[in-house]
């Protein structure tokens, strides 16, 4: 049975990953927010779209998306760490838990971390 179309935050500061997550992600039939490269980035879209999941990069550059989750805890939206970097996140301490995806990724774990493993496509 399809899911219901959700509304996806991508947080990814590789344009190339974050390009792929989209395209998979709207193939599946979900509209996507962002991608977002940045944590003002992030924030300004979880203050300004109802979204229903997200999918975060925990190294964004020289800042880390633990603020982005943080939020998204808060506001009890799911969400999955999709990281190259899961040893820096696991020793994070203020960090809500969330499952972990390490770099590279297949989809369909992100997919049914994020409670979409019924496929739309």
């Amino acid at each position: 049975m399809p899911t219901r179309a959700k509304h996806i935050l991508i947080v990814e500061d590789d344009p190339f990953i974050a390009l792929d997550m989209q395209e998979h992600f709207i193939s599946r039939g979900h509209t996507v927010a962002g991608p977002a490269r940045t944590v003002a980035e992030a924030v300004s879209i979880i203050e300004s779209e109802a979204v229903d999941c997200a999918s975060l990069d925990y190294n964004l550059g020289n800042e880390t998306c633990a603020p982005i989750a943080i939020q998204l805890r808060e506001r009890h939206v799911p969400f999955v760490f999709v990281t190259g970097n899961a040893q820096r996140l696991l020793q994070e301490a203020n960090l809500p838990n969330a499952p972990v995806i390490g770099k590279p990724f297949q989809y369909d774990r992100v997919m049914q971390a994020l409670g979409l493993a019924a496929d739309r496509g």
